[in-house]
């Protein structure tokens, strides 16, 4: 099972130690989200992360970032993800740029996720387990939904919004490809990499 980390909005007071620790713990990908930021503060944060673990990073905004710095890939919000020639040639002119880039987005409901034509390297499908879920993912309709949903979709897909450990079993019942962790991971009682080291055993 994939799991991925992503950080929060809001910079927090030792953050970067925080990052480095949970790659040195075993993290393969980090999904810099601070969409708040501009690209010189963007640039800055990342130029604070050793070069070593800038291909387990996949970047949210400042995408040209993400070829300068040679990261693992770019998440592409619902404006960017379009299927236009114009959407289309952007995100090949990237891949061109830098092959081993990865792309990956995020779908906020079942319907979305499954009009969707472009491919990804994997997908985030969210909420899943928050009081915003449009289904209950611990009913055997609710887990058949969401199986057909992610089988027709063609997608790998990673269960986000309300993911613990007590989850798990749901998450691979329903045919997820993993799962991303952020609140779970930073507002543990216990450090994050703690957290993650706990994932990954699970």
């Amino acid at each position: 099972m994939k799991i991925t980390v992503l950080t929060l909005e809001k910079q927090e007071p030792g953050e970067i130690e925080q990052i480095i620790t949970l790659f040195e713990s075993g993290l393969e990908t980090l999904h810099l989200k601070k969409r708040n930021l501009t690209s010189k503060e963007m640039e800055k944060f990342i130029r604070e992360i050793p070069a070593i673990y800038y291909d387990k990073i996949v970047l949210h905004g400042h995408y040209k970032l993400a070829v300068k710095f040679k990261l693992k890939g770019i998440h592409l919000s619902k404006s960017h993800r379009g299927n236009s020639i114009a959407d289309k040639w952007r995100r090949l002119k990237l891949k061109i740029q830098h092959r081993k880039l990865i792309f990956t987005t995020s779908f906020h409901s079942l319907q979305s996720l499954q009009q969707n034509k472009s491919s990804f390297e994997y997908v985030f499908l969210s909420p899943v387990f928050t009081s915003k879920t449009y289904y209950d993912p611990t009913e055997a309709s609710g887990l058949n939904v969401l199986r057909k949903a992610i089988n027709l979709s063609n997608q790998k897909v990673l269960a986000l919004g309300g993911v613990n450990e007590e989850k798990l079993p749901i998450v691979k019942a329903a045919g997820f490809y993993g799962i991303g962790l952020s609140s779970s991971i930073w507002k543990s009682v216990q450090t994050p990499s703690k957290s993650l080291v706990r994932f990954l055993a699970a």
